[in-house]
């Protein structure tokens, strides 16, 4: 794949999760950087969390798993925080 910004990539995660948000019928925020979707997404679980990654895995060509939504504690993390975590992995950094 062609070189891809955060940014870029945050902007897949932000449209997987309001698409599937539609889709369900979740009341959806605005999705700044600093929205937490496991939080701030009334109604998203770790279920959705398995549908996003499906569909932005697919579109960004890398492997990985619904852990990007938590960091190393447990905790949920940011839409900023899960895009890098996934950038990194499309370079292959992780």
């Amino acid at each position: 794949m062609e070189t891809i910004t955060p940014e870029e990539v945050r902007n897949v995660v932000s449209s997987a999760i309001r698409d599937l948000a539609t889709r369900y019928g979740l009341e959806c925020p605005a999705l700044a950087p600093t929205i937490c979707p496991l939080v701030d997404v009334k109604g998203f679980d770790s279920l959705h969390c398995v549908e996003v990654i499906v569909d932005v895995t697919a579109k960004l060509h890398v492997e990985t798993d619904n852990d990007v939504f938590w960091d190393e504690k447990g905790t949920p993390r940011t839409l900023e925080q899960i895009a890098a975590c996934l950038h990194s992995r499309v370079k292959g950094e992780a």
